[in-house]
């Protein structure tokens, strides 16, 4: 499932002294997954750039589609291949969103978005009937591990993290940070972020949500921001990517039960949650499930513990928003 990379500005203020109780402060920026990283971490010792490049370079060779020689490709090919930890990780974590979303969120969806337009190979023109024999290869629940080996229902299905594997890579890196001593950071990853701690005022993070816009090269505004200590956050939406076929805007956002681009009034979905790898796949899974089935989902799921802050249009064409009760005194206000 290819996920809408939305642009999350973080605001940090800093004190004009970049020392604190909780250390030196350090940044540390670079690319990865196609995107930036970019870390803030208050420690007594500095950690250095290859490290975490190191990390991020390691899970690429398990979970990125563009890395010919990683496991994910492989599988892909049909190859044989032993899967590893991280692999086994983010695969079960991706079915149990499914299953709980009643497959809103699904790793399988990728041939569904190349044949929408949305993929590396790029078509003006969008086939029905190719659309209609791809959905026997579609499908969370034909994908399997056994025995170490991940099974194919059908050997043309192809596995696509891209949704989930950004939140993933952010948490690796939090964990080595973690490790390393550090207790106040932020990992942002192409807009998925991990906080934990504070900033070196002694104020929580502060991140900050994009405005939705009517068309991809509008230039970026902030539409809002929320504050978040030891948990992480990510944005999907909708409103940067799309194709007008026959006149018609449609999302690269596909609905893996209808085969089709979602079509409602849910602009953005920002998902706070404990990991970032949750975060990402849930706001994935809300994008397709729409305002009131992701709202009457986090009602009815207190145990994830999941909150989120939904940009949305009404009848009028107006942007409006909608924030879980938990993140009244956490949203702060745009000047």
């Amino acid at each position: 499932m290819k996920k809408t990379y939305v642009f999350i500005l973080v605001s940090i203020i800093l004190q004009s002294c970049n020392f604190s109780p909780q250390g030196q402060e350090y940044k540390i920026k670079g690319e990865a997954q196609g995107t930036y990283y970019s870390i803030i971490y208050y420690h007594d010792h500095k950690i250095e750039k290859f490290e975490i490049d190191s990390i991020l370079d390691n899970f690429n060779l398990t979970a990125s589609i563009f890395v010919e020689n990683s496991i994910i490709s492989k599988i892909n090919r049909n190859e044989d291949v032993e899967l590893n930890e991280d692999f086994v990780n983010i695969f079960e974590i991706s079915q149990s969103v499914s299953r709980d979303s009643d497959g809103a969120f699904d790793i399988s969806v990728g041939p569904m978005v190349e044949a929408w337009g949305f993929g590396a190979t790029k078509s003006d023109e969008i086939d029905m009937g190719k659309i209609s024999k791809l959905s026997e290869i579609i499908g969370f629940e034909k994908l399997k591990i056994i025995d170490g080996k991940l099974i194919k229902k059908h050997p043309d299905m192809q596995l696509n993290f891209n949704a989930i594997a950004k939140g993933y890579a952010v948490d690796l890196v939090g964990e080595f940070l973690e490790f390393k001593g550090v207790e106040n950071y932020l990992v942002d990853i192409g807009g998925e972020v991990l906080a934990k701690g504070k900033k070196n005022n002694g104020k929580m993070w502060v991140v900050g949500i994009e405005r939705p816009s009517k068309n991809m090269d509008d230039q970026r505004e902030l539409y809002s921001k929320i504050e978040i200590s030891n948990q992480a956050i990510a944005t999907s939406g909708t409103y940067r990517k799309y194709i007008i076929d026959e006149g018609v805007r449609k999302s690269h956002t596909i609905d893996p039960k209808t085969l089709m681009p979602i079509s409602h009034n849910l602009l953005s979905a920002t998902v706070i949650a404990q990991n970032a790898c949750l975060a990402d796949a849930y706001a994935t899974a809300f994008m397709v499930m729409g305002l009131e089935k992701s709202m009457d989902f986090i009602e009815q799921n207190p145990d994830k513990k999941i909150s989120a802050y939904f940009i949305y249009e009404d009848k009028t064409g107006t942007l409006k928003d909608f924030a879980t009760d938990d993140l009244a005194n956490k949203l702060v206000e745009i000047n």
